[in-house]
């Protein structure tokens, strides 16, 4: 991490920290940016460019919030629990964005290296490509999902437009009256 503005993400937190949190956010859509302009994030196909950033920034977030970890102490264990499971049952959103975490994330994390963002990557890299199938078929399996996202893909199912508040809304308040006794 060689900019000044995130100098501080090199030192370990203890604790939880939401200004962490924040200046990690901020880590993450800096190098999204940087990384779709350059000729590594070029080569991605246009929905891959198009998740770029929520896939840095969902990835950089729950590493933090789960395990405390800041991009310089990324490793596998976090990488395949974070992707895995934490992505899948948390992310809202269709099955054929998690194709892309793999796509990008392989090739950011060698951009990385090669910037000196981040070091010894290859490892991480190599278990992307492992877990690439597991990560497709727990975000496509309802078994693993979350109450709130088995909630918002019930009402994709049902054709409710979940940029219409009003039509999601009802559609939950329908599923809270059938639940109750």
């Amino acid at each position: 991490m060689t900019e000044d503005k995130f100098a501080s993400l090199v030192v370990a937190d203890k604790e939880y920290s939401d200004d962490s949190l924040e200046l990690l956010t901020q880590w993450a859509e800096h190098n999204s940016d940087l990384f779709v302009k350059s000729e590594a994030g070029k080569a991605l196909t246009s929905s891959q460019k198009d998740n770029v950033y929520f896939i840095l920034t969902s990835l950089t977030e729950l590493a933090y919030s789960y395990h405390l970890q800041k991009p310089n102490q990324w490793n596998n264990e976090m990488l395949i629990e974070v992707c895995t499971d934490i992505m899948p049952r948390k992310i809202s959103t269709e099955p054929a964005f998690f194709n892309d975490i793999v796509p990008v994330l392989r090739p950011f994390l060698a951009w990385c290296e090669k910037e000196g963002i981040l070091s010894k990557t290859g490892s991480m890299q190599k278990r992307l490509i492992k877990i690439k199938q597991q990560i497709e078929d727990n975000a496509s399996n309802p078994e693993n999902f979350g109450l709130a996202k088995s909630l918002l893909m019930g009402a994709v199912e049902h054709g409710v437009d979940m940029e219409n508040i009003e039509d999601l809304h009802e559609f939950l308040n329908k599923q809270v009256a059938q639940t109750k006794p």
